[in-house]
């Protein structure tokens, strides 16, 4: 960033500004990305995601019977798009990312999303994997979790975060959280501003994240604990909801 011109850089902020907060229609639509830990049952640990025994074969394994597509995303990640419901990613430490697609009400969302957790849930479980909906990894510390998409995108991240402290890694590798997607409408600041303030109230509400690394941590959501070096809300339109 340090070549950049001032005035390259206000032109960039000035074309995500317009393209995030120019007026739309007002819709209702809403849609949401639930992560999720896999870990096996019996240890605790991180499902890994490659090799014969790995999440991708399991999950490719469950996809054969419901009509799933298998691809490549931009960055050579294996993803699985479930027509007419989400697309199912990973997050680097292997952690599932279930993506909705977008829905006119929160009550059909919320009836899309279950069938299809449900479905990995079920599916999971009988190869010995847990699906966990926690804020945060509670029996694992970052540094024991490895890097499972060794992609250039993430092996950057990891090292501008190892280089400023440790809660960089730990968002990336042991963390899960429901983002909600919402339209930004005709007042798109004040929306963004909305979901910004109530961000605070929604972690408190579904707050469950007390135990990482096998003991207490005195937080109700020790996710949110170290926010300043780590927050994933709003400007992309998503506001921090639950697991917290």
């Amino acid at each position: 960033m340090s070549d950049l011109s001032s005035t390259r850089l206000t032109a960039l902020r000035a074309g995500i500004h317009a393209a995030s907060f120019t007026a739309a229609p007002e819709t209702r639509r809403i849609g949401a990305e639930v992560e999720l830990l896999a870990h096996d049952a019996a240890t605790n640990r991180p499902t890994p995601l490659a090799g014969a025994g790995g999440l991708i074969a399991k999950l490719r394994r469950i996809g054969a019977h419901g009509g799933w597509r298998e691809h490549a995303a931009y960055d050579g990640t294996t993803r699985f798009d479930l027509p007419d419901r989400a697309q199912i990613s990973f997050e680097p430490g292997g952690q599932i990312e279930v993506s909705s697609v977008v829905c006119d009400s929160p009550t059909t969302l919320v009836q899309a999303l279950h069938e299809v957790v449900r479905t990995l849930e079920n599916g999971l479980a009988r190869d010995g994997i847990e699906l966990r909906s926690v804020g945060i990894d509670p029996h694992n510390d970052a540094p024991d979790i490895p890097l499972q998409l060794d992609v250039e995108r993430y092996r950057r991240m990891t090292r501008y975060f190892d280089a400023i402290g440790p809660f960089g890694i730990r968002m990336m590798r042991q963390t899960a959280a429901v983002q909600l997607s919402v339209d930004r409408g005709e007042q798109p600041a004040e929306r963004w501003r909305l979901l910004n303030d109530l961000a605070p109230y929604l972690v408190a509400i579904f707050a469950n994240s007390a135990v990482h690394a096998g003991r207490d941590t005195g937080h109700r959501s020790f996710r949110e604990k170290p926010s300043s070096a780590r927050r994933k809300t709003a400007i992309t339109w998503r506001a921090s909801a639950c697991p917290a």
